[in-house]
C-alpha cells in the first residue's frame, strides 16, 4: 500500500509519522544494493551492528523501539522516497530501533563507502543526510513532548492536526487524511493503547470533530480540534 497524498513528496515533512525525501536519492541507486523484504519480515533490529542505511523504492516499513517484554513504542512510519537506518550506518554504532517491512517493500542499501564516493561528487548528498537526521531529531522531541505533556486524548488530537497540515486535502467536507493509518498505529506512535486511540476517535465523532469515510478520516472542525490539544 502506499496512500495516495495530495502533498509534494520534495516538500519537507513536519509529519509526526512520516518522512518522504523527494527524487534526491533516486540519482545514486547504482551505488548501492536493491534487496525485497516480504511484508512482516525484520529490515535490521536494535542492537545489530549499523553496516549499512536504507532508500525505499517501494512499500512501507516502520521505525519501532522494543523492550524486552516485547512491548512496541513505533518512531516513524517510512513511505516510498524516505531514507532510514543512516545514524547508525554513518557512526558505526548499532541500530538503536528495528526497521519492519509493514508491506512488501523494496529498498536500496548503501554503505557509508557508497555515501562517501556519493559525497564526493556532490556535497549535497551530506546535506541530504543532515537534513534527514535532524527531521527525526525534531520527531523524537515533538514525542517526548507530548508523553510528558499531554494526555492521551491530546496526543492523539495532536496527531490528527498535524497529519491535517502535512498531508490534509481541503474539500466542501472538512480536511481528508488520505493516509492509512492503523488504530495500533496511531497508539504506537502516541505512546497509548489501540483501546484508547478507539474510544479517543469515537469521542471526536460524536462532537462532530472527526468523520470517518471508507478508509479515511475527515476534519470537519480543526480549530475545535486544536482546542483539545491545549
Amino acid at each position: 500500500m502506499l496512500p495516495s497524498s495530495p502533498h509534494n513528496d520534495e516538500r519537507p515533512s513536519g509529519s509526526p509519522f512520516v518522512f518522504s525525501q523527494g527524487d534526491f536519492w533516486d540519482r545514486w541507486i547504482h551505488l548501492g544494493a536493491i534487496k525485497d523484504y516480504p511484508a512482516g519480515s525484520v529490515i535490521f533490529k536494535q542492537g545489530d551492528h549499523g553496516s549499512s542505511f536504507f532508500y525505499l523504492l517501494r512499500g512501507r516499513v516502520k521505525i519501532s523501539l522494543f523492550q524486552a517484554g516485547g512491548s512496541e513504542k513505533i518512531l516513524s512510519l517510512m513511505e516510498t522516497k524516505s531514507l532510514f537506518g543512516e545514524s547508525a550506518a554513518l557512526d558505526q554504532l548499532p541500530y538503536f530501533a528495528t526497521a519492519i517491512a509493514l508491506k512488501d517493500s523494496r529498498v536500496c542499501c548503501f554503505t557509508p563507502l557508497a555515501i562517501r564516493t556519493a559525497i564526493a561528487k556532490d556535497p549535497d548528498v551530506a546535506f541530504q543526510l543532515i537534513t534527514s537526521i535532524i527531521r527525526k531529531q525534531r520527531l523524537l522531541a515533538m514525542q517526548i513532548e507530548n508523553m510528558t505533556f499531554l494526555k492521551a486524548g491530546a496526543r492523539v488530537a495532536h496527531i490528527l492536526s498535524r497529519l491535517a497540515q502535512d498531508y490534509g486535502e481541503t474539500t466542501p467536507y472538512g480536511r481528508v487524511i488520505r493516509l492509512r493509518l492503523t488504530h495500533e498505529e496511531i497508539a504506537g506512535v502516541t505512546g497509548t493503547s489501540r483501546v484508547t486511540v478507539t474510544k479517543v476517535l469515537n469521542d471526536l465523532k460524536r462532537q462532530g470533530i472527526l468523520r470517518s469515510r471508507r478508509r479515511e478520516l475527515v476534519i470537519v472542525d480543526e480549530n475545535k480540534l486544536l482546542t483539545l490539544i491545549g
